[in-house]
């Protein structure tokens, strides 16, 4: 059980910045003290062919996280004027910690409960990020030739407990009952990604930009459900481990410049490969997919006067399910509230044109 007075939130933090010779170093601290709450109402009312069913649900919920402040530590060298390399650390782990109180009344008329249940649910988890980086710039000649090289590994651990408490009242003969569960979330990312971008001024009015990107995600979630009278025995029937495997391979060429005094334009094509793989262990079931996209960008803008321009704009993007969406598993909120995933989710793709006049 956590206690939750009246809560007060913080953040501070600090940079240092030091600069010797061919050297340029940063150091970074965040703090933050995270909190929050909410109250609230819920009215359902289920119809089925013989009869209807009132649900009403009064709930309350907090949750704190904090702990020790994030750190991020850089440095950059410079080889020479052309050509410098870097690196950058980064960590954070905090623990959190929240509840979730609800009172539920359910009967078969408006106002004429026949059933009282009380839902305690309790949970901490401890979320902790290891983020590092290289980079390389090189400068080739004044005019603006660069290459631009990153490389990345982030590793995401979210390890917690939920403890479900539910007290069922019989309205009508009293008469009082409990399930008590529990759930253990260990689960976390591992993502690799390498970047390489180059640009290349073909003359003082026109630039060309190329480059790939190669990323792969790695995701474990093993939620494990236990029936909790005393000793913990598992519940097979909410208990679920979902691996997620994804690679991305994304090439692009960009080409801007002017066609005339009062006219310049930008335009690009983005080309981007996914391969998937989701994996529900407990399910028995395996979701592949692979798909090749191509996403172009236009951008036009017009000088009409000194005070008058207007911007013509196209564009076709990609947005992913993320992942906890994907997942199959049945996140528990209560005995009649719960949400869970759909490994069948596809990604939505957006066309936007716009037209913007400054």
């Amino acid at each position: 059980t956590y206690h939750f007075p009246q809560q007060h939130g913080a953040s501070a933090g600090g940079n240092i910045n030091y600069k010797s010779g061919k050297w340029n170093s940063f150091a970074n601290l965040d703090f933050s003290r995270r909190v929050g709450g909410r109250e609230a109402t819920f009215t359902r009312i289920f119809y089925s062919t013989n009869k209807t069913t009132y649900f009403d649900q009064v709930a309350t919920g907090n949750f704190m996280a904090q702990g020790p402040p994030s750190v991020r530590l850089g440095a950059d060298y410079n080889v020479n004027d052309q050509h410098s390399v870097g690196a950058m650390v980064y960590y954070a782990t905090n623990t959190a910690k929240s509840d979730f109180l609800t009172d539920t009344y359910i009967g078969g008329a408006p106002k004429k409960p026949s059933q009282f249940i009380e839902a305690d649910n309790f949970s901490e988890n401890t979320y902790t990020n290891y983020t590092t980086n290289l980079h390389y710039t090189g400068k080739f000649d004044t005019a603006g030739t660069q290459l631009n090289v990153d490389l990345d590994y982030v590793k995401i651990t979210n390890r917690g407990d939920s403890y479900f408490n539910n007290y069922y009242t019989d309205l009508q003969s009293n008469r009082q009952t409990t399930d008590l569960l529990c759930n253990h979330t260990p689960n976390g990312y591992d993502i690799y990604s390498a970047r390489l971008d180059f640009i290349l001024p073909l003359n003082k009015k026109h630039k060309l930009e190329m480059g790939g990107r190669a990323s792969q995600i790695k995701s474990d979630n093993d939620f494990r459900f236990y029936f909790n009278y005393g000793s913990l025995l598992l519940d097979p029937q909410r208990t679920n481990h979902f691996r997620y495997d994804e690679k991305i391979y994304a090439a692009y060429l960009n080409w801007s410049g002017t066609l005339s005094e009062k006219v310049s334009v930008q335009w690009g094509l983005r080309m981007e490969n996914t391969a998937s793989l989701g994996n529900s262990l407990t399910a028995n079931k395996v979701t592949s997919r692979n798909y090749t996209n191509l996403f172009p960008s236009v951008f036009l803008q017009q000088k009409v006067s000194d005070n008058y321009g207007i911007t013509y704009s196209y564009s076709r993007r990609l947005t992913r399910p993320n992942y906890g969406s994907l997942n199959p598993f049945r996140a528990y909120r209560d005995p009649y509230t719960w949400y869970e995933g759909n490994t069948e989710l596809r990604p939505q793709y957006t066309q936007s044109f716009g037209v913007t006049q400054t």
